[in-house]
């Protein structure tokens, strides 16, 4: 069996897939080049990752390189989700998002009474994981370059410690 390949003859983005068991050669969009099953199948388990080389005619990986911009917003991303794992791990009881208006929430200041846990120990721990949270943002915003990105440290451990935060879990209750 043939297999064709069309292709867009300024970038090499493949367009489509075509066989001589369906389609007569005729029939196959211009530009195209034939290729083997084998790396028919290939770009088949690997969308998108493949080109023609428009200079060569050859099959080619082309990987998907992520730009900067879409570099620091998948950090971003990723720290406000550990930042928001890591106030759950502490105060689970609260709702993550009214976390941040603790002190607007008499039912959280009922609660925090109840479970003897000081309000301001709560709201310092919360603005020490924002802060650092905000810092780690600053610096993901401020780079110029992908190695830049990749030196910032984004890990749970990198902003506890950032944030001070001690090593145990849960701080929501205290011993009277």
């Amino acid at each position: 069996m043939k297999v064709f390949v069309h292709y867009d003859d300024v970038t090499g983005e493949l367009k489509g897939f075509y066989t001589n068991d369906i389609h007569k050669e005729e029939d196959v969009p211009s530009p195209y080049i034939e290729i083997s099953e084998e790396e028919w199948q290939t770009c088949l388990e690997n969308q998108g990752k493949y080109k023609i080389d428009t200079d060569t005619l050859e099959l080619q990986y082309n990987p998907y390189v992520p730009t900067l911009l879409e570099i620091k917003e998948t950090k971003l991303k990723e720290i406000r989700t550990i930042t928001g794992d890591l106030i759950d791990s502490r105060y689970k009881p609260f709702d993550r998002e009214n976390l941040f208006v603790l002190e607007n929430k008499p039912d959280i200041n009922d609660y925090l009474n109840d479970q003897r846990v000081g309000k301001q120990i709560v709201k310092d721990n919360i603005l020490s994981i924002r802060t650092a949270c905000n810092d780690l943002e600053s610096q993901i915003e401020a780079a110029t370059t992908k190695e830049e990105l990749e030196l910032i440290n984004i890990s749970q451990d990198n902003l506890k410690a950032l944030a001070a935060w001690p090593s145990q879990e849960n701080t929501t209750t205290e011993t009277p």
